[in-house]
């Protein structure tokens, strides 16, 4: 790797290697034994991570063995693993085309054993920060009123704007801090682990936009009813995010001087209310019925 490249890579990762004849043997991404270490690396550095934030006798709510690990779990997810590689921009460096979560893990194993292979506080801290733990963690707590990923759900829907979340600490205490861009306030919590503060801070980001009008709606992503875009905009509504896939279940009806009838009921899961529209054509008979539940959802 030339001499620039290694540079950028050291500020991504926040170290600077002894020998770096790690760096290009990490991004072979091939070495079962880079791959293996950095795999146990990141794992401690989760448990290490969740056990301070959840388990902890001053923790405050009853998270158990199998919650953390569902959470360990996502993480540790080759997806997960992977967005993490192109949004440290690490894939710029690449000059081949290797798996992305091995070239993850290889990275980590090449620092523990530039370290002369120390799990210490420092490589605890750099697998912190590119594993993101701080502010992925948050995404998975539904044991409390959680509206941080509302936030980041708003945040992306208003492609504008661009939320920033520090910490600080306060002796015992850890300062979450949330500004956004084009808004003047800024919403700050305290607690005694960085995750409660985080999700307590963007509760009151969400309220704020609640009470000043300033989240968006279904309307506001597809605007109002039409019946011949209903059926599109229900599903627009889905891929956004919005509601579940809407379910259509067309069934004949019975005939009326020999014409068939058809009639069509449209149900979207976790919405209540299920509509149905009747019609000599199926076509029409299900335009009809995602309009009604349009019109109820975009009202």
């Amino acid at each position: 790797m030339i001499k620039e490249n290694i540079n950028k890579l050291e500020q991504i990762l926040n170290y600077h290697f002894n020998l770096e004849n790690y760096i290009d043997e990490s991004f072979n991404a091939t070495n079962d034994i880079l791959i293996y270490y950095g795999n146990i690396c990141i794992t401690n550095t989760i448990n290490e991570f969740l056990k301070k934030e959840f388990l902890e006798e001053d923790n405050k709510l009853p998270f158990d063995i199998d919650y953390l690990e569902n959470i360990k779990n996502k993480i540790l997810d080759d997806n997960y693993l992977k967005s993490r590689i192109i949004n440290l921009d690490i894939n710029s460096l690449m000059m081949k085309d290797v798996s992305f979560p091995n070239l993850f893990k290889s990275l980590i194993g090449s620092i523990y054993l530039d370290m002369n292979q120390l799990f210490n506080e420092k490589l605890y801290n750099i697998i912190l920060n590119l594993l993101d733990l701080i502010n992925e963690c948050p995404k998975y707590i539904d044991y409390i009123e959680n509206n941080y990923n509302l936030v980041l759900d708003w945040n992306k829907k208003k492609k504008n704007n661009n939320i920033k979340i520090s910490l600080e600490n306060d002796n015992d205490l850890i300062i979450a801090k949330i500004k956004v861009d084009n808004i003047d306030n800024e919403f700050i919590s305290k607690s005694n682990k960085s995750i409660y503060a985080i999700i307590d801070a963007a509760n009151k980001l969400y309220k704020y936009l609640e009470d000043n009008n300033l989240l968006i709606k279904m309307v506001d992503e597809v605007g109002y009813a039409e019946i011949d875009k209903a059926i599109n905009q229900l599903q627009d509504l889905y891929v956004k995010g919005y509601i579940q896939e809407p379910v259509y279940k067309i069934s004949l009806k019975g005939s009326v001087n020999g014409t068939d009838i058809w009639k069509c009921r449209i149900m979207i899961e976790g919405i209540k209310e299920t509509f149905t529209a009747e019609d000599t054509s199926k076509k029409t008979a299900k335009r009809n019925a995602a309009y009604e539940m349009a019109k109820y959802l975009l009202k």
